[in-house]
């Protein structure tokens, strides 16, 4: 059974696309409720702008997921509904985003609020209801509650804290109209009096009526208050915290009392930084007033929500983002069985059912999305995401995903949600410190280019979705342990280098249920692209490499920093033409002398010679162009036009297909001047385009910055290494982010040599492929422009321009490369042209000579002796002749050729059958021959008998045993098929062993086993077939079941 789509399972909740734009200043009252506002648009202002799921019980009910707070919620149901020996304190005190608030507002809800809502009005909340049932909430005990409800930073605009926080309860207590309860008027009247006589009135009129407080933000709000809040709310605050303390204290033995402070940890840790410095100010009542009540508070020993983990996380997001149109876990099990199927072949066994077990738990979600939830959810672990606000930014990441899946059509695509899925932008906008968001999104662009750049749409797919995977796992603010895993991963744990980098596996893990399954037989082919990404780099912990991105430059981004400046340095930036033929002919001429090669080739391999000049050598003007003093008497001589000349004539306005002929035309206008050179030489033209020219010096580019860059990094002064490898850093766009990090400006240069130190090989490395990568395009490519030729066709005595196509071979160097050119040009024109050696003249003027025999055989059958001029043969293939359309690689040769020519040959004429050729001072005779019969053949001799049938086997043996034979064997194979019972095979044996193991014993015990027998006897000496036989009818052998051979033959 096929894995459901997304799709088919999950329709995504209306919170999604709200979600989904919201930036990490909106979630207040649209992702995360504030009770503040929630208390202010109930009692106060209607108008109060704040998301519907927070204001109507059913909907915040049914998006609760209650397991980390069933426990204090018993507590707190248990603390008012019986009366306890002290008041109950519970300290909310967690990070910012790990449900504090909306824990409140379940108790606004559940205690407060208790006039809106009915069970009978539940719908879609009955289950969380039963929940919180089981818990000990008593609906009677809620509507009796007195609810004393306080947000210390959002509350009505210039109202007194103090006072709003009796006006709100009084409200709250009109709106309940409980049968037993205390006057709202009463409550009001309280605000009116001094903290203390407050308190103990308040709890002496209790009256057995339960006490809920609930003050929410804390310490956000006094801190607001003492940096920037007026004397009056000041004073206020100092009120309200006199109260709180005196009702703990009046409360002990009398009153069902729970008293809940809540403040993020970050706020709590803020003003206890504060305080000293606030004393100072004359706050010190306030500083007191709080620490008094801390006092009285931990007297209490408050208790606290318990840890929220990752398989919370996952029930949170499921509850407020999907609806379920299938069964969620038949779903995960057919997912399950999919993609056990899919990865089979790309995990180890482990880690398949590692994953694939997580499957049911995390659905939805990818188990890979686990490393992800633990930045946000353990912060001071990795402090990847100081900032972050936790399950309110997943909520809001995961809800972008989606909505992004929705849009892209992947929602019906996928099997799960990927980390890949989740966006990098919403990641970095969580960051925090802009510069380092900024150098972050600069970092993963810079690698998403480069993948966007890849051909194939299906690879190029993959190749983002393991980007982004890598990028979820690596970004962080802390980015000196991303720099440690580089310099030095020894000294990081295990967990350290697993929480930010990803293993091949991890990798595959991370994307599956992503793509569609036939992606993942491109998986590896992505991952070699890894190399080319200029900030995922590699590290070696534990024999196990991992990726990692980075804000240090891997080997990619530094080679690119050095060809980005050859590049300028080539005029290829600008593309500026003429700067870019100067490059290439300061590469050809002084970097490496091809002149030079060619004269080389010349010297030591001619003929033919190859010589290569510029372009006005060819071209000349009305007078007799000066290649022509280049053409040799006696050896052919292949005229190329350099390159480089080619372009200034292009850059001057010709038309490259207009070269070739304007060199055929300057040959046929000079023909009758080399008249007695014409077939002896070629002019090879370069035909190309600027552009060409341009790709050309892109490659020469990156092979001379990969070679400044090694040569840089490594130089033969050991007293420039540092310096060298430091501005080799420094070449990288993030190093002065990088530096800002650390304090001591040495300390950092000691750290960025040792990440330069652990780079060292790789850059080796990387140079070293981009350098072969770039030899091997280059060589293709300036192969492919000497693509014409010139030549004389002595078949049809005309001047021809030809395509020239030039076979190349394998080349590591360019100084390699540059020694071929001229051989293979050499070989291309010698094809092309018919450019023939010793050999191929010899034959050539054989058939000649047999063709002037056959028109002559009326001399010949005479018996006269015909004669032809050798030195008129050597002048005319000089110059071309119809009759041997050939070209001789020298003159000399020619002369080699004709004076080989003696010897009798057959030819194919009934009457003569024969000829004699004798060559006398290169004057060639011929005159019939009589040709001798040929030998007899040699009789066949053979060395390797084999012989197959059991019975053959059994006899053939005695060739061993036998003394009358034994001595001409030198060893034996034999090869048994037992079928069930198993293989004899015994290789080239000598005979003494094979006697000794007594085979015959053994295949006549198992004689029924035998499913097939062959047996092969290698002779000492090669014997006649006759012999053979003979020598196997004495023994007996059926010659049918024998074959002979040849040491050697099959």
């Amino acid at each position: 059974m096929s894995a459901p789509k997304l799709s088919d399972v999950i329709e995504p909740s209306p919170l999604v696309e709200d979600y989904s734009t919201l930036t990490p200043g909106d979630y207040v009252g649209r992702l995360a409720p504030s009770l503040g506002m929630i208390i202010e648009h109930e009692l106060y202002n209607r108008e109060i702008l704040i998301s519907n799921e927070f204001l109507d019980t059913d909907t915040f009910l049914f998006i609760t997921y209650l397991k980390p707070m069933v426990d204090v919620l018993k507590i707190v149901n248990d603390g008012l509904n019986r009366l306890h020996e002290a008041p109950l304190a519970v300290s909310l005190d967690q990070e910012m985003g790990f449900g504090k608030t909306h824990f409140l507002t379940l108790l606004w809800h559940l205690y407060a609020q208790t006039y809106k809502w009915s069970e009978d009005m539940l719908i879609n909340s009955r289950a969380l209801l039963s929940e919180v049932k089981e818990s000990g909430y008593k609906r009677a005990v809620a509507e009796r509650t007195l609810v004393l409800a306080l947000d210390l930073i959002s509350y009505p605009l210039g109202s007194d804290p103090y006072e709003t926080f009796f006006e709100s309860a009084a409200k709250l207590m009109e709106l309940k109209r409980a049968p037993v309860g205390l006057d709202p008027e009463f409550l009001r009247g309280l605000k009116g009096l001094k903290p203390i006589e407050a308190a103990r009135r308040l709890i002496s009129h209790l009256n057995d009526v339960p006490l809920l407080i609930m003050i929410d933000e804390f310490y956000g709000g006094l801190y607001r208050a003492a940096e920037g809040g007026s004397e009056r709310v000041i004073e206020s605050l100092v009120s309200l915290i006199s109260f709180l303390k005196e009702v703990v204290d009046a409360s002990r033995g009398r009153a069902k009392l729970v008293i809940i402070i809540s403040s993020a940890r970050q706020d709590a840790e803020r003003w206890s930084k504060a305080s000293v410095i606030l004393q100072k100010r004359g706050l010190s009542h306030l500083v007191e007033a709080v620490n008094d009540l801390n006092d009285r508070l931990s007297r209490l020993k408050p208790i606290t929500l318990r840890r929220i983990e990752v398989e919370d996380v996952i029930s949170i997001l499921v509850k407020r983002l999907f609806k379920f149109k299938a069964g969620r876990r038949e779903a995960a099990l057919r997912v399950k069985g999919a993609l056990k199927s899919a990865l089979v072949d790309l995990l180890d066994e482990e880690s398949l059912n590692d994953f694939t077990l997580k499957i049911e738990k995390y659905y939805p979600f990818s188990p890979s999305l686990e490393h992800l939830i633990r930045k946000f959810l353990y912060p001071a672990f990795g402090a990847d995401l100081p900032r972050s606000q936790h399950i309110r930014d997943l909520l809001k990441i995961t809800a972008s995903a989606i909505s992004k899946l929705i849009r892209d059509g992947g929602w019906s695509e996928c099997f799960l949600i990927i980390p890949a899925h989740i966006s990098p932008e919403d990641i970095t906008s969580i960051l925090g410190e802009a510069k380092v968001a900024n150098e972050w999104m600069r970092v993963y662009q810079s690698c998403r280019m480069v993948a966007e750049k890849v051909d194939e749409a299906e690879l190029k797919r993959l190749l983002l979705l393991i980007l982004a995977s890598i990028y979820t796992k690596s970004v962080t603010t802390n980015i000196t342990k991303l720099i440690d895993m580089l310099r030095s991963p020894k000294i990081l744990s295990r967990e350290e280098i697993e929480f930010r980098g990803s293993t091949v596996q991890d990798l595959v893990r991370m994307i599956a249920g992503g793509v569609p399954d036939a992606f993942l037989k491109r998986f590896s082919d992505a991952i070699g692209y890894l190399e080319k990404m200029p900030y995922v780099n590699s590290t070696i912990y534990e024999d196990i490499n991992y990726y990692i991105m980075s804000l240090v430059p891997g080997p990619v981004e530094l080679l690119d920093s050095f060809i980005r400046e050859e590049r300028r340095r080539a005029g290829l930036e600008a593309e500026d033409y003429n700067v870019i033929t100067s490059y290439f002919e300061e590469h050809m001429t002084r970097q490496y002398s091809l002149s030079g090669y060619f004269q080389s080739f010349s010297d030591k391999r001619a003929p033919p010679k190859v010589i290569l000049v510029d372009w006005g050598y060819i071209s000349g003007d009305s007078e007799k162009p000066r290649f022509i003093d280049y053409l040799d008497q006696d050896a052919f001589t292949i005229i190329v036009a350099s390159p480089w000349s080619i372009a200034k004539r292009l850059l001057r306005g010709a038309k490259p297909q207009e070269l070739g002929e304007e060199a055929r035309s300057i040959v046929e206008r000079f023909r009758n001047d080399i008249l007695s050179r014409l077939n002896l030489f070629a002019i090879v033209v370069p035909e190309f385009r600027l552009e060409d020219q341009k790709e050309l010096c892109e490659y020469i580019a990156q092979v001379n910055a990969s070679a400044n860059l090694t040569d840089y990094i490594k130089p033969k002064d050991i007293k420039e290494v540092r310096r060298r490898r430091l501005d080799v850093a420094r070449r990288a766009p993030t190093y002065d982010l990088l530096r800002e990090l650390y304090e001591d400006e040495k300390s950092f240069e000691d750290i960025m040599i040792e990440v330069m130190n652990a780079m060292l090989q790789k850059i080796d490395n990387y140079a070293s492929r981009i350098t072969i990568a770039a030899i091997q395009n280059y060589t293709a490519k300036i192969i492919s422009l000497f693509n014409t030729v010139i030549y004389y066709d002595p078949s049809s005595k005309s001047i021809k321009k030809d395509r020239l196509s030039v076979s190349l071979g394998t080349i590591k160097e360019l100084r390699n490369l540059y020694g071929e050119i001229p051989s293979w040009i050499a070989s291309a024109v010698s094809t092309k042209c018919g450019v023939k050696g010793v050999d191929d003249l010899r034959a050539a003027l054989l058939d000649y000579v047999k063709n002037y025999a056959a028109k002559h055989k009326t001399d010949l059958l005479s018996w006269k002796r015909l004669e032809i001029d050798g030195r008129a043969i050597k002048a005319a293939l000089g110059g071309g002749w119809p009759e041997i359309p050939l070209k001789p690689k020298s003159i000399s040769i020619v002369e080699t050729a004709i004076k080989s020519l003696g010897g009798s040959y057959a030819i194919e004429d009934p009457e003569i059958h024969a000829i004699k050729i004798s060559v006398e001072d290169l004057k060639i005779m011929v005159e019939p021959a009589i040709m001798p019969p040929p030998p007899p053949p040699s009789p066949e001799l053979f060395d390797v008998v084999e012989v197959r049938g059991i019975d053959n086997v059994m006899i053939g043996l005695t060739l061993v045993t036998n003394p009358q034979y034994s001595d001409r064997v030198s060893a034996v194979s034999l090869r048994v098929d037992l079928r069930k019972k198993g293989l004899i095979d015994i290789r080239q044996c000598i005979k003494e062993v094979l006697n000794d193991l007594n085979i015959s014993k053994v295949l006549s015990a198992h004689r029924n086993d035998i499913g097939d027998l062959h047996l092969t006897v290698f002779l000492k000496e090669k014997m006649k077939r006759e012999e053979i036989i003979g020598m196997l009818r004495m023994v007996g052998v059926n010659e049918k079941m024998v074959e002979l051979r040849r040491g050697g033959a099959s």
